[in-house]
């Protein structure tokens, strides 16, 4: 009797984790889809080109965002970033950096605010993926709840609640930042 009650409620919660990826991707997808269409709708105000590179290239992080938000996860990421970090200790090896070409044109833009407005956009649109990454899963879940008990553990262990929590939104930004580009590396092989 037992073991039929423990089987159902875990096929409901399967059933239930399906959900809520599902809608997490596709909520994210739409976010993302409103940050490239406000984008899209200033450019176009301030009367820019659409072929300027920092427009282009930080379009082609959207777009790339868009489609492959259903990759954006722990446990989808965390096997690709081993690989990475053993072959780049064996081979040399360096997955593309899919932000690297945006940041090199940003740096050409001469107008402080359209560069800043650009910056905002990107900021968007990694908050969105971080969003993703750590909450539209069990997995990242987990991973975000073991991420703050190493914290707190730190803190505790240091004395310095104020370093940690600086700690914690460097990191977190930094680790999705980085699963986005594993992923999308990932993908393409």
């Amino acid at each position: 009797m037992f073991g039929i009650g423990a089987l159902t409620c875990f096929a409901v919660l399967l059933f239930l984790a399906h959900l809520w990826r599902s809608a997490a991707v596709e909520t994210a997808r739409q976010r993302l889809f409103a940050v490239r269409n406000d984008m899209f709708v200033f450019w176009a105000d301030a009367g820019l080109p659409f072929d300027s590179p920092a427009y282009a290239s930080l379009r082609k992080i959207m777009n790339r965002s868009i489609r492959y938000a259903h990759v954006i996860a722990p446990s989808r990421c965390w096997l690709p970033y081993l690989a990475h970090c053993r072959l780049k200790k064996s081979r040399g090896f360096q997955p593309p950096d899919y932000f690297g070409s945006f940041h090199d044109a940003l740096e050409s833009i001469d107008d402080k605010d359209i560069a800043d407005a650009l910056r905002e956009y990107h900021d968007n649109v990694i908050s969105v993926l971080s969003k993703l990454y750590f909450l539209g899963s069990f997995s990242g879940w987990f991973s975000l709840a073991a991420f703050f008990m190493w914290a707190i553990a730190k803190s505790i262990v240091s004395g310095s609640i104020r370093k940690t929590s600086s700690i914690l939104i460097n990191r977190t930004s930094s680790v999705s930042a980085n699963a986005y580009n594993i992923a999308l590396a990932a993908e393409s092989y």
